[in-house]
């Protein structure tokens, strides 16, 4: 073997042996096992050859440039490997049960992207956990206070999960979703729209052109009233309360049509039983 083959097995190897495991795997091979009786010896049999081949195809994403390269030149595997990696954590106790999934863009070419949208996402999420934290804190001390017995409290539920709607060579849509359940559950969206040729933020003026809001404010108010006379128990909020129109920093996802779709939390526009309202919004 030459020198040279043999110093870049050397790296290869020592850059496998220093591949962290995925912290993704043991929530893998958990679901794999927990399959139903009849595909359960299916599962036991092949869930150990799928996390290695999962193992494998993340060690040489990141120890191969070339490998890297490559299949980010294949069609569908390069979708999935340069968008997202994730990793997994929980945090529960008598308090608190928290469960999180962080998104992580990656292999897109674009250092400065990939370093800005991941801080994001990481910021956003340690806000979202730390003010969880404190609300189970307070509600712990004032419950215990009132002579509350530790096991009859009902812990701060919090889920923060994420979603791809859109993810091609030209857009890459994702939604960061914080859902907090206390009596009733309350969920947030937090929408990112990314231009892959520029890196930068899509807006509403990007995807529809000049006089976006009026067009898209007149199809809001088409689909509120379509909706109402096809489900009469539907009641969008009315007057100053209602709908009056987009605003400036308007949250929205592309859809895989490359649509863009409105986001309204709850009790924004319409009752807190009708949830988080979406409006698909056409050219």
């Amino acid at each position: 073997m030459k020198p040279d083959s043999k110093q870049r097995l050397r790296q290869a190897r020592k850059c496998y042996e220093e591949t962290p495991v995925p912290e993704a795997l043991p929530y893998l091979v958990r679901s794999c096992l927990r399959e139903r009786p009849q595909k359960a010896r299916w599962a036991r049999v092949m869930a150990p050859a799928l996390v290695c081949l999962c193992f494998l195809f993340v060690t040489l994403l990141n120890c191969s440039e070339v490998f890297a390269q490559t299949v980010s030149q294949v069609p569908l595997l390069g979708e999935v490997a340069k968008i997202f990696t994730f990793r997994s954590y929980s945090e529960k106790d008598p308090m608190k049960n928290i469960d999180v999934r962080v998104p992580a863009l990656s292999q897109t070419g674009n250092t400065a992207l990939e370093k800005r949208v991941n801080q994001e996402i990481q910021t956003k999420i340690d806000g979202i956990v730390a003010k969880a934290k404190t609300r189970a804190q307070q509600e712990w001390e004032a419950y215990r206070a009132t002579g509350g017995s530790a096991g009859d409290f009902m812990p701060v539920i919090v889920t923060v999960d994420y979603s791809v709607k859109c993810s091609n060579q030209q857009i890459l849509s994702f939604v960061l979703e914080s859902t907090e359940v206390r009596a009733s559950a309350y969920t947030q969206l937090f929408c990112y729209n990314i231009d892959m040729a520029t890196g930068n933020d899509l807006t509403l003026q990007d995807l529809l052109g000049d006089g976006y809001e009026e067009h898209v404010n007149a199809s809001i108010r088409q689909q509120i009233a379509r909706r109402e006379a096809a489900n009469p128990d539907l009641d969008y909020f009315e007057g100053e309360m209602g709908f009056q129109g987009i605003k400036p920093d308007q949250s929205f996802f592309i859809n895989d049509r490359g649509n863009p779709v409105i986001v309204f939390e709850k009790y924004e526009i319409a009752p807190g039983s009708m949830g988080i309202q979406k409006f698909e919004i056409t050219p």
